[in-house]
């Protein structure tokens, strides 16, 4: 089984919590900073008040997996392998039961699902799109809570 990434917890050796100190000592290059964010060429940390890690965005050619969800994996992947997907208030797609880990598709895409309410009851549709057409652009990883 992939442990590249525990939702909740960690992506690689980049666990939450961790100091934005040990974020720079884990790379031999100089990230683009965008006030609280530390963007690398894989990953994005984002930084709270005390310069502590609350959550990240796994992507561009990053190929970890959660039970073989990744970059480039489609919505249906998720509910085959870990259940229905929803969009959250937070703006990002969730499964019940996993916290700690959400999806986002590319920016073109998920601006199409703001400000939706109904969900047809067809599984192999969300919203009208179908699951299988829906690429993950970014792996969330965050405390969950």
């Amino acid at each position: 089984m992939d442990q590249r990434i525990i939702p909740g917890l960690r992506a690689d050796n980049w666990t939450l919590g961790m100091s934005e100190d040990d974020i720079r000592a884990a790379f031999d290059y100089t990230p683009t900073r965008q006030r609280t964010c530390l963007k690398y060429e894989q990953v994005d940390f984002f930084l709270g008040k005390g310069q502590e890690l609350l959550f990240m965005h796994l992507h561009g050619d990053y190929d970890g997996t959660f039970r073989g969800i990744g970059i480039g994996s489609t919505l249906a992947d998720v509910q085959t392998k870990l259940g229905r997907p929803y969009f959250s208030e937070d703006g990002v797609f969730s499964v019940e039961g996993f916290p700690g880990i959400s999806f986002l598709l590319s920016p073109r895409k998920m601006s199409n699902f703001y400000g939706l309410d109904d969900e047809p009851g067809d599984p192999e549709n969300l919203y009208g799109y179908a699951l299988k057409d829906l690429t993950i652009e970014r792996l969330v990883i965050s405390s969950g809570s």
